[in-house]
């Protein structure tokens, strides 16, 4: 149940922060009765409706920053640390000093040169025709 919770955690956020948002709005709603206000809605309309407007939506988006905040450092301390860490399977890797390829452990000679006398291959240095060794 808690895990299933955990994994919505952002609408679980989103009902959180509207029911945080309303408590605050009409605990504390924006004040137009303040006379430094009143003076901003006389001189500058569109600053005080900018003022009005992003208290408003401050109030409902600050809550939600911090409730996934909270909420996805929950999921990742209740859910993800129970796991453990697994090596991964690497399928190629070179010996150093032993010239094989390794394949899951298991040793394979390195491949030959090419042997064929192909005219796409000739200039690339690992045709047999221009090999030193």
């Amino acid at each position: 149940m808690i895990q299933q919770i955990l994994y919505a955690r952002r609408l679980l956020a989103c009902f959180l922060s509207a029911t945080t948002e309303m408590a605050l709005y009409f605990s504390t709603p924006f004040s137009e009765d303040n006379i430094f206000l009143r003076v901003m809605a006389i001189r500058s309309a569109t600053g005080f409706l900018f003022s009005k407007y992003s208290y408003t939506l401050f109030l409902d988006t600050t809550p939600y920053i911090a409730y996934s905040i909270l909420l996805s450092g929950i999921y990742i301390f209740a859910l993800e640390a129970g796991r453990k860490i697994r090596q991964a399977n690497c399928f190629f890797i070179l010996t150093p000093g032993k010239g094989t390829f390794s394949r899951g452990g298991q040793g394979t000679p390195r491949p030959e040169s090419n042997t064929l006398e192909n005219a796409a291959l000739a200039g690339h240095p690992g045709t047999r025709a221009f090999s030193r060794a």
